[in-house]
């Protein structure tokens, strides 16, 4: 952000530089367990649904091992359809199903 006012000695003026706004967006989904970090995921991209369910397709989902919970905060790419199928399709026993929480 830049800044609006700036001190000045009497009568002068401030002349200060803007930097352009050549920003890219950087997404970082990540994974993580007691054992560690367990997927990670970068994408020169806001997260959509399409990003979101091919992270889970080629990253989240292979690393789930059963008893593991998986909790996702309010992100509207989260709600979408076939984001709880792909998560419980892990065909673990119905015991050691997978388990989905939506965090708000």
């Amino acid at each position: 952000m830049t800044r609006l006012y700036a001190r000045a000695p009497g009568g002068a003026r401030i002349h200060e530089g803007v930097p352009e706004g050549n920003w890219k967006i950087l997404t970082i989904l990540g994974a993580m367990s007691t054992r560690g970090m367990i997927a990670a995921m970068t994408v020169e991209a806001a997260t959509d649904r399409e990003i979101f369910l091919t992270f889970l397709d080629e990253v989240l989902c292979p690393a789930l091992q059963p008893g593991d919970v998986v909790i996702m905060d309010n992100l509207s790419s989260h709600k979408v359809d076939g984001v709880r199928q792909r998560i419980h399709a892990r065909r673990y026993p119905s015991e050691q199903r997978t388990l989905l929480c939506q965090c708000i």
